[in-house]
Protein backbone atom coordinates (compact mmCIF):
# COMPACT_ATOMS: atom_id res chain seq x y z
CA UNK A 1 0.00 0.00 0.00
CA UNK A 2 1.12 3.44 -1.14
CA UNK A 3 1.65 6.23 1.51
CA UNK A 4 0.29 8.97 -1.02
CA UNK A 5 -2.08 10.43 0.36
CA UNK A 6 -4.72 9.94 -2.72
CA UNK A 7 -3.60 6.61 -3.67
CA UNK A 8 -6.17 3.78 -4.43
CA UNK A 9 -8.28 6.22 -5.29
CA UNK A 10 -9.73 7.15 -9.00
CA UNK A 11 -10.81 10.73 -10.42
CA UNK A 12 -12.73 11.94 -13.60
CA UNK A 13 -11.27 14.57 -14.98
CA UNK A 14 -13.58 16.48 -17.19
CA UNK A 15 -12.01 20.05 -18.26
CA UNK A 16 -11.52 21.23 -21.80
CA UNK A 17 -8.79 23.96 -21.15
CA UNK A 18 -5.68 22.11 -21.87
CA UNK A 19 -3.59 23.74 -19.19
CA UNK A 20 -6.17 23.29 -16.15
CA UNK A 21 -6.53 19.89 -17.31
CA UNK A 22 -2.70 19.15 -17.06
CA UNK A 23 -2.17 20.73 -13.97
CA UNK A 24 -5.20 19.10 -12.02
CA UNK A 25 -3.83 15.91 -13.63
CA UNK A 26 -0.30 16.16 -12.84
CA UNK A 27 -0.93 17.72 -9.21
CA UNK A 28 -3.89 14.46 -8.68
CA UNK A 29 -1.01 11.65 -10.05
CA UNK A 30 1.81 13.22 -8.23
CA UNK A 31 -0.55 12.55 -4.67
CA UNK A 32 -1.32 8.98 -6.19
CA UNK A 33 -4.21 8.85 -7.67
CA UNK A 34 -5.47 7.31 -11.10
CA UNK A 35 -7.06 9.88 -13.35
CA UNK A 36 -9.37 9.32 -16.22
CA UNK A 37 -9.52 11.47 -18.78
CA UNK A 38 -9.02 14.76 -18.87
CA UNK A 39 -12.71 14.63 -21.08
CA UNK A 40 -12.81 17.93 -23.13
CA UNK A 41 -16.43 17.29 -24.89
CA UNK A 42 -19.74 16.69 -22.91
CA UNK A 43 -21.03 13.92 -25.28
CA UNK A 44 -17.69 11.40 -24.39
CA UNK A 45 -18.63 12.30 -20.92
CA UNK A 46 -21.96 11.53 -21.24
CA UNK A 47 -20.54 7.99 -23.04
CA UNK A 48 -18.37 7.65 -20.21
CA UNK A 49 -20.71 7.76 -17.72
CA UNK A 50 -22.84 5.07 -18.78
CA UNK A 51 -19.62 2.92 -18.57
CA UNK A 52 -18.50 4.16 -15.49
CA UNK A 53 -16.93 1.57 -13.08
CA UNK A 54 -15.61 2.65 -9.72
CA UNK A 55 -14.79 6.31 -9.83
CA UNK A 56 -14.05 7.94 -6.39
CA UNK A 57 -14.77 11.76 -6.98
CA UNK A 58 -15.24 13.83 -10.48
CA UNK A 59 -13.45 17.15 -11.29
CA UNK A 60 -15.29 18.92 -13.59
CA UNK A 61 -15.39 22.58 -15.32
CA UNK A 62 -19.41 23.87 -15.76
CA UNK A 63 -18.64 24.54 -19.47
CA UNK A 64 -17.23 22.16 -21.71
CA UNK A 65 -16.70 24.61 -25.28
CA UNK A 66 -19.76 26.07 -24.91
CA UNK A 67 -21.85 23.20 -23.74
CA UNK A 68 -23.18 23.05 -20.21
CA UNK A 69 -21.93 19.88 -17.97
CA UNK A 70 -25.74 20.15 -15.82
CA UNK A 71 -26.27 16.59 -17.16
CA UNK A 72 -23.40 14.74 -16.92
CA UNK A 73 -23.69 16.36 -13.34
CA UNK A 74 -27.00 14.74 -12.89
CA UNK A 75 -26.24 11.64 -13.73
CA UNK A 76 -23.02 11.43 -10.99
CA UNK A 77 -25.32 12.10 -8.53
CA UNK A 78 -27.87 9.83 -9.26
CA UNK A 79 -24.37 6.84 -9.23
CA UNK A 80 -23.45 9.00 -5.57
CA UNK A 81 -19.84 9.93 -7.09
CA UNK A 82 -18.73 13.12 -5.23
CA UNK A 83 -18.80 16.19 -7.68
CA UNK A 84 -16.42 19.08 -7.35
CA UNK A 85 -16.57 21.90 -10.02
CA UNK A 86 -12.99 24.11 -11.13
CA UNK A 87 -14.86 26.85 -13.08
CA UNK A 88 -14.72 30.84 -13.36
CA UNK A 89 -18.54 30.78 -12.61
CA UNK A 90 -20.42 32.03 -9.60
CA UNK A 91 -22.24 29.72 -7.30
CA UNK A 92 -25.53 31.83 -8.09
CA UNK A 93 -24.86 30.60 -11.53
CA UNK A 94 -25.30 26.68 -10.56
CA UNK A 95 -29.05 25.52 -10.51
CA UNK A 96 -30.09 24.71 -7.07
CA UNK A 97 -30.47 21.06 -7.63
CA UNK A 98 -27.19 21.21 -7.39
CA UNK A 99 -25.53 23.68 -5.56
CA UNK A 100 -24.01 21.34 -2.84
CA UNK A 101 -21.35 20.52 -5.09
CA UNK A 102 -18.35 22.45 -4.28
CA UNK A 103 -16.89 25.17 -6.51
CA UNK A 104 -13.36 26.12 -7.00
CA UNK A 105 -12.83 29.24 -8.47
CA UNK A 106 -10.63 28.50 -11.79
CA UNK A 107 -8.27 30.12 -12.61
CA UNK A 108 -6.71 28.68 -9.69
CA UNK A 109 -3.43 27.68 -8.11
CA UNK A 110 -3.30 23.64 -7.74
CA UNK A 111 0.09 23.84 -6.63
CA UNK A 112 1.39 25.02 -3.06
Amino acid sequence: MSSLPLSERTYLLVEDEYFTASELMACLEEAGARVLGPVAHLDHALEILSHIQAVDAAILDINLQGEMVYPFVDGLLERNIATVFVSGYEPDDIPQRIVLCPLSKSPSTTRR
